[in-house]
């Protein structure tokens, strides 16, 4: 969550932001990384927050990928098991477990 709602003493709208946005990083809190780089301030106080939020960014953007490659790597595995499922129908099935016949 932004916090609009309160400033910590003496922080500034830079290092309010910069702050939540390593703390979503983290937290490894994507809809509030997202929503923080949409929030991103246009200009920055200083050479080195500039740097420091570069390197955040980074981060962040290595997260977001490997998020992306791990739901890849799950929608493969259930269109596999969707597959599998699909390819017995259930007649098969029936007759493997009825004990009767």
């Amino acid at each position: 969550m932004f916090l609009e709602d309160y400033w910590m003493d003496g922080e500034n709208l830079q290092q309010r932001w910069y702050r939540e946005f390593k703390l979503a990083l983290i937290q490894k809190d994507a809809k509030e990384i997202a929503m923080l780089i949409e929030r991103m301030p246009e200009k920055f106080d200083s050479l080195e927050m500039m740097q420091e939020s570069a390197y955040l960014l980074k981060s962040a953007i290595s997260f977001i990928e490997d998020l992306r490659d791990e739901t890849q790597l799950s929608m493969q595995k259930i269109k596999k098991n969707i597959e599998f499922i699909e390819s017995h129908d259930d007649a098969k099935v029936h007759r493997r477990l009825d004990i009767t016949s």
